[in-house]
Protein backbone atom coordinates (compact mmCIF):
# COMPACT_ATOMS: atom_id res chain seq x y z
CA UNK A 1 0.00 0.00 0.00
CA UNK A 2 2.74 2.19 0.75
CA UNK A 3 3.67 2.57 -3.15
CA UNK A 4 0.19 3.46 -3.78
CA UNK A 5 0.08 6.38 -1.02
CA UNK A 6 3.06 7.60 -2.25
CA UNK A 7 1.56 7.73 -5.95
CA UNK A 8 -1.50 9.60 -4.75
CA UNK A 9 0.75 11.97 -2.96
CA UNK A 10 2.54 12.85 -5.71
CA UNK A 11 -1.16 13.22 -8.04
CA UNK A 12 -2.55 15.05 -5.46
CA UNK A 13 0.36 17.49 -5.49
CA UNK A 14 0.58 18.32 -9.13
CA UNK A 15 -3.88 18.55 -9.19
CA UNK A 16 -3.52 21.00 -6.55
CA UNK A 17 -0.51 23.02 -7.97
CA UNK A 18 -2.60 23.15 -10.99
CA UNK A 19 -5.82 24.35 -9.43
CA UNK A 20 -3.90 27.20 -7.01
CA UNK A 21 -1.95 28.44 -10.48
CA UNK A 22 -5.53 28.71 -11.91
CA UNK A 23 -7.23 29.84 -9.29
CA UNK A 24 -4.67 32.33 -8.95
CA UNK A 25 -5.06 33.86 -12.41
CA UNK A 26 -8.54 33.90 -12.50
CA UNK A 27 -8.65 36.30 -8.90
CA UNK A 28 -5.49 38.57 -9.55
CA UNK A 29 -6.42 39.21 -12.83
CA UNK A 30 -8.72 41.78 -11.88
CA UNK A 31 -6.30 43.81 -8.90
CA UNK A 32 -3.77 43.81 -11.99
CA UNK A 33 -6.43 45.09 -14.64
CA UNK A 34 -7.58 47.78 -12.37
CA UNK A 35 -4.90 49.19 -10.45
CA UNK A 36 -2.21 48.25 -13.12
CA UNK A 37 -2.92 47.73 -16.45
CA UNK A 38 -5.87 49.53 -17.16
CA UNK A 39 -4.43 53.01 -15.51
CA UNK A 40 -1.12 52.84 -17.32
CA UNK A 41 -2.71 52.26 -20.81
CA UNK A 42 -4.94 55.04 -19.72
CA UNK A 43 -2.06 57.65 -20.38
CA UNK A 44 -1.29 56.62 -23.49
CA UNK A 45 -2.75 57.35 -27.10
CA UNK A 46 -6.11 55.43 -27.10
CA UNK A 47 -6.02 55.10 -30.91
CA UNK A 48 -2.45 54.25 -31.61
CA UNK A 49 -2.23 51.72 -28.91
CA UNK A 50 -5.90 50.34 -29.31
CA UNK A 51 -4.35 47.30 -31.49
CA UNK A 52 -1.88 46.52 -28.56
CA UNK A 53 -4.37 46.75 -26.08
CA UNK A 54 -6.75 44.52 -28.14
CA UNK A 55 -3.92 42.01 -28.38
CA UNK A 56 -3.07 42.08 -24.83
CA UNK A 57 -7.04 41.32 -23.99
CA UNK A 58 -7.27 38.15 -26.27
CA UNK A 59 -3.95 37.01 -24.54
CA UNK A 60 -5.93 37.50 -21.60
CA UNK A 61 -9.15 36.21 -22.63
CA UNK A 62 -6.97 32.57 -23.63
CA UNK A 63 -5.19 32.97 -20.15
CA UNK A 64 -8.87 32.98 -18.25
CA UNK A 65 -10.14 30.39 -20.57
CA UNK A 66 -6.96 27.85 -19.95
CA UNK A 67 -7.51 28.65 -15.86
CA UNK A 68 -11.03 27.82 -16.26
CA UNK A 69 -10.52 24.06 -17.80
CA UNK A 70 -7.36 23.55 -15.80
CA UNK A 71 -9.21 24.26 -12.27
CA UNK A 72 -12.34 22.39 -13.18
CA UNK A 73 -10.29 19.24 -14.07
CA UNK A 74 -8.19 19.49 -11.49
CA UNK A 75 -11.58 19.59 -9.20
CA UNK A 76 -12.38 16.36 -10.78
CA UNK A 77 -9.65 14.56 -10.68
CA UNK A 78 -8.82 16.16 -6.83
CA UNK A 79 -12.50 14.23 -6.11
CA UNK A 80 -11.57 10.96 -7.59
CA UNK A 81 -8.18 11.07 -6.20
CA UNK A 82 -9.97 11.31 -3.03
CA UNK A 83 -12.28 8.47 -4.04
CA UNK A 84 -9.41 6.42 -4.86
CA UNK A 85 -7.56 6.90 -0.83
CA UNK A 86 -10.74 5.88 0.92
CA UNK A 87 -11.17 2.96 -1.02
CA UNK A 88 -7.65 2.26 -0.50
CA UNK A 89 -7.33 3.22 3.28
CA UNK A 90 -10.25 0.93 3.91
CA UNK A 91 -9.27 -1.86 1.54
CA UNK A 92 -12.79 -1.54 -0.66
CA UNK A 93 -13.52 -1.77 -3.99
CA UNK A 94 -13.46 1.86 -5.99
CA UNK A 95 -17.30 2.69 -6.76
CA UNK A 96 -20.04 4.75 -5.34
CA UNK A 97 -19.64 3.96 -1.67
CA UNK A 98 -16.66 5.65 -1.68
CA UNK A 99 -17.41 8.74 -3.76
CA UNK A 100 -20.41 8.93 -1.41
CA UNK A 101 -17.72 8.74 1.38
CA UNK A 102 -15.75 11.25 -0.14
CA UNK A 103 -18.91 13.82 -0.82
CA UNK A 104 -20.05 13.95 2.70
CA UNK A 105 -16.88 15.20 3.93
CA UNK A 106 -16.21 19.28 4.23
CA UNK A 107 -13.40 18.22 0.98
CA UNK A 108 -15.81 16.93 -0.67
CA UNK A 109 -18.68 19.67 -0.30
CA UNK A 110 -16.27 22.37 -0.93
CA UNK A 111 -14.74 20.95 -3.98
CA UNK A 112 -18.34 20.51 -5.14
CA UNK A 113 -19.16 24.09 -4.46
CA UNK A 114 -16.28 25.13 -7.00
CA UNK A 115 -17.31 23.23 -9.68
CA UNK A 116 -20.73 25.34 -9.85
CA UNK A 117 -18.52 29.10 -9.13
CA UNK A 118 -16.57 27.95 -12.33
CA UNK A 119 -19.38 27.47 -14.03
CA UNK A 120 -20.48 30.90 -13.33
CA UNK A 121 -17.29 32.30 -13.73
CA UNK A 122 -17.32 31.04 -17.83
CA UNK A 123 -20.92 32.62 -18.20
CA UNK A 124 -19.69 35.67 -17.06
CA UNK A 125 -16.01 35.77 -18.73
CA UNK A 126 -16.71 33.98 -22.23
CA UNK A 127 -15.72 36.93 -24.98
CA UNK A 128 -16.27 39.13 -22.20
CA UNK A 129 -12.98 39.61 -20.76
CA UNK A 130 -11.07 40.73 -24.78
CA UNK A 131 -13.96 42.74 -25.46
CA UNK A 132 -14.63 44.70 -22.11
CA UNK A 133 -11.25 44.31 -20.04
CA UNK A 134 -8.83 46.89 -21.51
CA UNK A 135 -11.28 48.90 -23.33
CA UNK A 136 -13.25 51.97 -22.45
CA UNK A 137 -10.47 54.26 -22.86
CA UNK A 138 -11.64 56.09 -26.12
CA UNK A 139 -15.26 57.75 -26.72
CA UNK A 140 -16.25 55.15 -28.73
CA UNK A 141 -15.58 52.09 -26.55
CA UNK A 142 -17.80 50.42 -24.45
CA UNK A 143 -16.64 50.38 -20.95
CA UNK A 144 -16.72 47.01 -18.41
CA UNK A 145 -19.45 47.78 -15.91
CA UNK A 146 -18.86 47.97 -11.93
CA UNK A 147 -21.40 45.04 -12.21
CA UNK A 148 -19.26 42.98 -13.76
CA UNK A 149 -16.39 44.08 -12.05
CA UNK A 150 -18.20 43.36 -8.47
CA UNK A 151 -19.69 39.94 -9.97
CA UNK A 152 -16.00 38.52 -11.29
CA UNK A 153 -14.62 39.49 -8.23
CA UNK A 154 -16.98 37.79 -6.04
CA UNK A 155 -16.90 34.54 -7.36
CA UNK A 156 -13.18 34.27 -8.04
CA UNK A 157 -12.89 35.46 -4.06
CA UNK A 158 -15.14 32.67 -3.59
CA UNK A 159 -13.40 29.99 -5.75
CA UNK A 160 -10.34 31.03 -3.57
CA UNK A 161 -12.42 30.38 -0.24
CA UNK A 162 -13.47 26.99 -0.63
CA UNK A 163 -9.72 25.94 -0.54
CA UNK A 164 -9.62 27.51 2.83
CA UNK A 165 -12.68 25.95 3.95
CA UNK A 166 -11.58 22.76 2.79
CA UNK A 167 -8.05 22.61 4.10
CA UNK A 168 -6.44 23.30 8.04
CA UNK A 169 -7.83 26.75 8.30
CA UNK A 170 -11.09 25.48 8.67
CA UNK A 171 -10.18 23.33 11.81
CA UNK A 172 -7.99 25.89 13.41
CA UNK A 173 -8.86 27.79 16.53
CA UNK A 174 -10.16 29.98 16.57
CA UNK A 175 -12.11 28.96 13.56
CA UNK A 176 -13.19 32.56 12.06
CA UNK A 177 -9.86 34.06 12.53
CA UNK A 178 -7.77 31.24 10.75
CA UNK A 179 -10.44 31.07 7.62
CA UNK A 180 -10.00 34.88 7.17
CA UNK A 181 -6.39 35.05 7.27
CA UNK A 182 -6.34 32.31 5.04
CA UNK A 183 -8.23 33.90 2.43
CA UNK A 184 -6.64 37.11 2.54
CA UNK A 185 -3.65 35.16 2.13
CA UNK A 186 -4.96 33.42 -0.67
CA UNK A 187 -5.99 36.51 -2.55
CA UNK A 188 -2.41 38.95 -1.59
CA UNK A 189 -0.53 35.67 -2.95
CA UNK A 190 -3.17 35.49 -6.17
CA UNK A 191 -2.85 39.32 -6.84
CA UNK A 192 1.58 38.86 -7.09
CA UNK A 193 1.17 35.51 -8.83
CA UNK A 194 -1.06 36.35 -11.56
CA UNK A 195 1.13 39.82 -12.03
CA UNK A 196 4.02 38.15 -12.88
CA UNK A 197 2.46 36.01 -15.09
CA UNK A 198 0.87 37.99 -16.91
CA UNK A 199 3.84 40.86 -16.83
CA UNK A 200 6.02 37.88 -18.14
CA UNK A 201 3.45 36.22 -20.73
CA UNK A 202 1.30 38.41 -22.10
CA UNK A 203 2.26 42.29 -21.69
CA UNK A 204 4.81 42.05 -24.65
CA UNK A 205 1.43 41.85 -26.77
CA UNK A 206 0.94 45.51 -26.03
CA UNK A 207 4.06 46.67 -27.72
CA UNK A 208 3.85 44.64 -31.03
CA UNK A 209 5.66 46.90 -33.55
CA UNK A 210 6.09 49.87 -31.48
CA UNK A 211 9.71 51.46 -31.28
CA UNK A 212 11.94 51.02 -28.24
CA UNK A 213 10.80 54.11 -26.69
CA UNK A 214 7.38 53.30 -26.83
CA UNK A 215 8.10 50.12 -25.28
CA UNK A 216 9.95 51.57 -22.58
CA UNK A 217 7.56 53.92 -21.67
CA UNK A 218 4.56 51.70 -21.22
CA UNK A 219 7.06 48.98 -18.94
CA UNK A 220 7.99 52.02 -17.00
CA UNK A 221 4.16 53.04 -16.26
CA UNK A 222 3.49 49.15 -15.88
CA UNK A 223 6.33 47.85 -13.80
CA UNK A 224 6.18 51.25 -11.52
CA UNK A 225 2.32 50.42 -10.57
CA UNK A 226 3.06 47.08 -10.12
CA UNK A 227 6.44 47.49 -8.01
CA UNK A 228 4.01 49.14 -5.54
CA UNK A 229 0.91 46.41 -6.08
CA UNK A 230 3.17 43.60 -5.43
CA UNK A 231 4.98 45.28 -2.64
CA UNK A 232 1.81 45.36 -0.86
CA UNK A 233 0.64 41.83 -1.56
CA UNK A 234 4.26 40.49 -0.53
CA UNK A 235 3.73 42.39 3.07
CA UNK A 236 -0.08 40.98 3.12
CA UNK A 237 1.36 37.53 2.67
CA UNK A 238 4.49 37.75 4.99
CA UNK A 239 2.05 38.56 7.56
CA UNK A 240 -1.20 36.43 7.12
CA UNK A 241 1.65 33.74 6.34
CA UNK A 242 3.29 33.97 9.74
CA UNK A 243 0.02 33.63 11.30
CA UNK A 244 -0.54 30.70 9.44
CA UNK A 245 2.24 29.23 10.69
CA UNK A 246 1.76 29.78 14.62
CA UNK A 247 -1.74 28.24 14.05
CA UNK A 248 -0.59 25.21 12.29
CA UNK A 249 2.67 24.32 13.92
CA UNK A 250 2.61 23.40 17.14
CA UNK A 251 6.11 24.83 18.44
CA UNK A 252 9.40 26.05 15.93
CA UNK A 253 11.69 22.91 16.10
CA UNK A 254 8.59 21.80 13.61
CA UNK A 255 10.03 23.62 10.99
CA UNK A 256 12.73 20.91 10.70
CA UNK A 257 10.98 18.31 12.22
CA UNK A 258 8.65 17.49 10.62
CA UNK A 259 6.97 16.94 7.25
CA UNK A 260 4.81 19.29 7.26
CA UNK A 261 7.52 21.83 8.82
CA UNK A 262 10.40 21.17 6.45
CA UNK A 263 8.08 21.31 3.50
CA UNK A 264 6.92 24.96 5.06
CA UNK A 265 10.72 26.01 5.64
CA UNK A 266 11.38 25.50 2.03
CA UNK A 267 8.29 27.38 1.04
CA UNK A 268 9.80 30.34 3.78
CA UNK A 269 12.94 29.93 2.05
CA UNK A 270 11.76 30.43 -1.91
CA UNK A 271 9.33 33.35 -0.74
CA UNK A 272 12.15 34.91 0.80
CA UNK A 273 14.02 34.74 -2.83
CA UNK A 274 11.34 36.40 -4.22
CA UNK A 275 11.19 39.07 -1.58
CA UNK A 276 15.16 39.84 -2.69
CA UNK A 277 13.52 39.99 -6.37
CA UNK A 278 10.95 41.99 -5.77
CA UNK A 279 13.34 44.94 -4.26
CA UNK A 280 15.51 44.15 -7.61
CA UNK A 281 12.87 44.83 -9.53
CA UNK A 282 11.17 48.18 -7.46
CA UNK A 283 14.43 49.33 -6.48
CA UNK A 284 16.50 49.16 -9.61
CA UNK A 285 14.20 47.97 -12.37
CA UNK A 286 11.76 50.65 -12.25
CA UNK A 287 14.46 53.62 -11.69
CA UNK A 288 16.23 52.72 -14.63
CA UNK A 289 13.24 52.34 -16.68
CA UNK A 290 12.21 55.52 -15.46
CA UNK A 291 15.77 56.72 -16.30
CA UNK A 292 15.77 55.75 -20.14
CA UNK A 293 12.03 57.05 -20.53
CA UNK A 294 14.03 60.57 -19.38
CA UNK A 295 16.62 60.29 -21.64
CA UNK A 296 19.17 60.25 -18.81
CA UNK A 297 20.28 56.40 -19.54
CA UNK A 298 21.48 55.33 -22.24
CA UNK A 299 20.78 51.79 -21.17
CA UNK A 300 18.09 49.18 -22.13
CA UNK A 301 16.80 47.64 -19.04
CA UNK A 302 14.24 45.52 -20.60
CA UNK A 303 16.88 42.81 -20.53
CA UNK A 304 17.07 43.07 -16.74
CA UNK A 305 13.06 43.09 -16.32
CA UNK A 306 13.14 39.74 -18.74
CA UNK A 307 15.51 37.96 -16.47
CA UNK A 308 14.34 39.27 -12.90
CA UNK A 309 11.06 38.59 -13.76
CA UNK A 310 10.93 35.09 -15.21
CA UNK A 311 13.22 34.30 -12.20
CA UNK A 312 10.46 35.47 -9.97
CA UNK A 313 7.66 33.53 -11.63
CA UNK A 314 9.84 30.27 -11.48
CA UNK A 315 10.55 30.68 -7.61
CA UNK A 316 6.41 31.26 -7.83
CA UNK A 317 5.74 28.27 -9.42
CA UNK A 318 7.58 26.58 -6.77
CA UNK A 319 5.86 28.06 -4.37
CA UNK A 320 2.81 27.07 -4.94
CA UNK A 321 4.04 23.38 -5.44
CA UNK A 322 5.41 23.83 -1.92
CA UNK A 323 1.42 24.73 -1.15
CA UNK A 324 -0.27 21.90 -3.25
CA UNK A 325 2.34 19.49 -0.73
CA UNK A 326 1.51 21.37 2.11
CA UNK A 327 -2.41 21.35 2.33
CA UNK A 328 -2.15 16.90 2.07
CA UNK A 329 0.42 16.88 4.85
CA UNK A 330 -0.57 16.71 8.54
CA UNK A 331 0.56 19.79 10.57
CA UNK A 332 1.46 19.22 14.12
CA UNK A 333 -0.66 21.61 16.10
CA UNK A 334 -3.52 19.26 17.28
CA UNK A 335 -6.81 19.39 16.34
CA UNK A 336 -10.09 17.37 16.78
CA UNK A 337 -11.06 17.32 13.21
CA UNK A 338 -9.52 16.57 9.72
CA UNK A 339 -11.13 18.71 6.81
CA UNK A 340 -8.97 16.67 4.17
CA UNK A 341 -7.43 13.02 4.98
CA UNK A 342 -3.28 13.74 5.00
CA UNK A 343 -1.72 10.88 3.12
CA UNK A 344 0.17 9.56 6.41
CA UNK A 345 -0.90 7.18 9.34
CA UNK A 346 -2.33 9.60 10.94
CA UNK A 347 -5.83 9.83 8.84
CA UNK A 348 -6.36 6.01 9.87
CA UNK A 349 -7.10 7.15 13.34
CA UNK A 350 -9.41 10.04 12.38
CA UNK A 351 -11.81 8.99 9.96
CA UNK A 352 -13.98 11.92 10.37
CA UNK A 353 -11.94 14.23 7.65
Amino acid sequence: MGIEQDLLRVSFTLVRFTAFAANALIFGAIPLLMLVLRPALKSLDATSWRPGRMDLAVRLEGLLRASLVASAVATVLALLLQTALVSLLDEGELGLDALEAVLSTSFGIWNLIRLPVLGALSVLLYQRVQDLCLSGMAPSERKPGRAWWSLWGLLSLTLLATWSFAGHAAVSNPAWAALTNDVVHLAAGATWFAGIVILAVALPDVWQNKERSDRLRILSAVVSRFSWLALIAIVVVAITGTLNSFLNLESPGDLVDSGYGITLTIKILLFLGIVVLGAVNHLVVRRRLQNAVKGSSSSDPYALFRKTIATELVLGLLVLGATGLLVGLARTRATGTQSAPALNSEWESDRSF
